[in-house]
């Protein structure tokens, strides 16, 4: 895994400059350091390594082809680059290196665009055509290796990460308005937004092509999720499908020239993907987060079943009781501001697990491919519950909750929701603020507007109500949260992280073939997934928990050093955009009992983010 960089001007570039902004991601490459310019000095590439595949300098990036045409900074890992390398061998293609970097590279010169269909993996990566003088870029399916880029001032640059960019340009960043009503709303920044204006992302299974003559970008798809085709297969032949497919994925996953190990927190998604390292390997090595007193968030047991069950090297790995000053660190490390709490114990377990091995496997992608959110349930519930109910009544229930209730009632986003159309869409009712609580919190500097316009837009269809909800999730929930969490946190540790549910093949079976009543029901969850997991884990298995990766922030904000710490950085900030009246609001209802931590922990984040980054309105 790696860190990318690229600077594309009308004039020359600063390579000081660029230097120092590419080593801003030190982290994602602390092996090697590669910076590459044309004789003019105005294309610049740069590139941090994680050395994971060859370890040799051969390997080493950015990276050109004999001829010179072609100029490549690539972050990621091609899990099939060894039968592509074979397949471009019999082509007449040589190569010198032993990794995957120069596959693409080659790949892209045999085929040009049509080399994405062939990829299989997590990447993010730029060439320079020297001859057609363009620079292509384009991103993984799934989005999980990210791709920020911006167009301005007759310059073009892309980077791993925004601090690289901002830092690049040198000057004081701008708020991007619409994306932090997206932030407050949803707790992340979705789509091809970024907090920050005139920098923006480049969207999972796209590609753009930007001509340096005419300072012209053009943004294109190369994939795109499939819809479900109605089939005749039984349950059985389903789970055998799945069965091979998953040990097709985990097996070429866990090729690395590095120690790797598993992320297993003792649920469903990675005591399976456990189970079938087991079947491929026979010395794997098992790591687990405890917080010690907190029963409610120790995964411990659940995961030594799995582990003694498959005999592998399981460490236990006890996070030290978090102090508030982590935060500083996370608010730097992630470019935007994001509410999951989360983000923490994944930073905890990547810091410790990095000193064990540079891979690690993880169960990302699996609630979102095969129906494992508690709202999935719920959704179904209320379609069914409230069939009868004309939809005039249901929203006027709604629109009283959403003005009465106060922020953070237990039961009130779930009265908001009993507006929706749950027969041609999904709930979009912001989850962390409504407009109105918005307007509150900000006093007037920002517009509120309804965040369900762009949320629809995010929307691709679907059969039904699980099928529309599973399909937005891949699209923003998943892309925009959870990945971004597990990229930000484990490079910060310079540990790589893979996902074996994300494989191309894996994310088309179970779109394609699997009807949603074999994912979700009102009653039960990851209905196929269970079904082949019974014929491999323990007897003993747990399979109706579900515990979210989450650590104890509730008890976290009542102790003292956290207390000071939120009101230090959130309610005696002279130059605060928000009111901090409505801060005090929350934070009283949170100690009554209130859900209001989540909102509480987005807001501390957007203040640390916001110092470090010097960003202004």
């Amino acid at each position: 895994m790696c860190g990318i960089l690229g600077y594309i001007s009308k004039k020359t570039i600063d390579t000081e400059l660029f230097k120092v902004s590419l080593n801003t991601m030190t982290h994602r490459g602390p092996d090697g350091f590669g910076i590459w310019h044309n004789k003019d000095k105005n294309i610049v590439f740069g590139h941090r390594r994680l050395s994971v595949i060859d370890l040799t300098e051969q390997s080493g990036q950015p990276m050109k082809t004999a001829d010179e045409k072609y100029i490549i900074t690539f972050n990621g890992e091609i899990y099939n680059f060894k039968e592509l390398r074979e397949e471009l061998k019999k082509m007449g293609h040589q190569f010198i290196s032993s990794g995957d970097t120069e596959v693409v590279l080659h790949a892209w010169k045999e085929w040009g665009k049509h080399a994405l269909d062939k990829l299989e993996g997590m990447f993010a990566f730029a060439i320079y055509d020297v001859d057609q003088k363009k620079i292509f870029a384009a991103r993984d399916r799934a989005g999980e290796k990210p791709f920020y880029y911006t167009c301005k001032n007759h310059t073009f640059s892309f980077a791993s990460e925004l601090k690289a960019l901002v830092k690049l340009y040198n000057e004081s960043p701008k708020i991007n308005h619409a994306s932090m009503n997206c932030l407050l709303g949803m707790g992340y920044v979705p789509g091809n937004q970024s907090i920050l204006k005139d920098f923006q992302k480049l969207l999972p299974g796209n590609f753009i092509e930007y001509n340096i003559e005419k300072e012209t970008v053009l943004s294109s798809s190369y994939w795109s999720l499939p819809f479900f085709q109605n089939s005749s297969a039984t349950s059985n032949q389903l789970v055998q499908e799945l069965d091979t497919l998953m040990l097709h994925s985990v097996s070429h996953q866990l090729q690395a020239d590095v120690k790797t190990g598993i992320l297993l927190s003792g649920g469903l998604d990675s005591s399976l993907i456990t189970s079938y390292a087991a079947q491929i390997k026979s010395d794997i090595n098992t790591f687990t987060i405890t917080f010690p007193g907190f029963n409610n968030a120790n995964e411990a047991f659940h995961a030594k079943v799995i582990a003694d069950y498959f005999g592998t090297n399981h460490t236990e790995i006890e996070a030290d009781k978090a102090d508030p000053e982590i935060l500083l660190i996370l608010a730097k490390q992630f470019d935007e501001p994001i509410a999951d709490t989360s983000i923490v114990p994944t930073y905890l377990l990547s810091s410790a697990v990095k000193k064990h091995c540079t891979v690690a496997l993880g169960g990302d992608g699996g609630d979102e491919l095969f129906g494992g959110y508690q709202r999935y349930q719920q959704w179904n519930n209320m379609q069914h519950r409230y069939a009868g109910v004309p939809r005039i009544v249901r929203t006027a229930f709604s629109e009283i909750a959403k003005r009465v209730l106060p922020i953070g009632f237990k039961g009130k986003y779930y009265l908001q929701q009993l507006g929706s159309d749950f027969n041609n869409s999904i709930p979009l009712t912001d989850s962390l603020m409504n407009e109105k609580e918005r307007k509150l919190l900000t006093g007037g500097f920002l517009n509120p507007f309804s965040t369900e316009t762009f949320k629809r837009g995010l929307m691709d269809g679907g059969v039904d109500i699980s099928d529309r909800a599973m399909r937005f999730d891949f699209h923003s929930y998943m892309t925009d949260d959870i990945l971004v969490k597990s990229d930000r946190s484990s490079m910060l540790a310079s540990l790589e992280v893979r996902a074996p549910f994300l494989d191309k093949k894996i994310i088309e079976f179970a779109f394609s073939r699997i009807p949603t009543n074999l994912k979700v029901n009102i009653s039960e969850k990851k209905i196929l997934l269970k079904i082949l997991a019974k014929n491999k884990l323990p007897a003993n298995f747990d399979f109706q928990r579900k515990q979210g990766f989450v650590p104890p922030m509730e008890h976290w904000l009542k102790e003292k050093k956290w207390d000071n710490f939120l009101k230090e950085n959130l309610l005696m900030t002279k130059d605060s955009w928000w009111n901090i009246n409505y801060i005090e609001h929350l934070w009283k209802g949170q100690q009554r009992g209130r859900f209001n931590k989540r909102r509480l922990f987005a807001l501390l984040m957007i203040e640390l983010w916001r110092k470090e980054y010097s960003a202004q309105l």
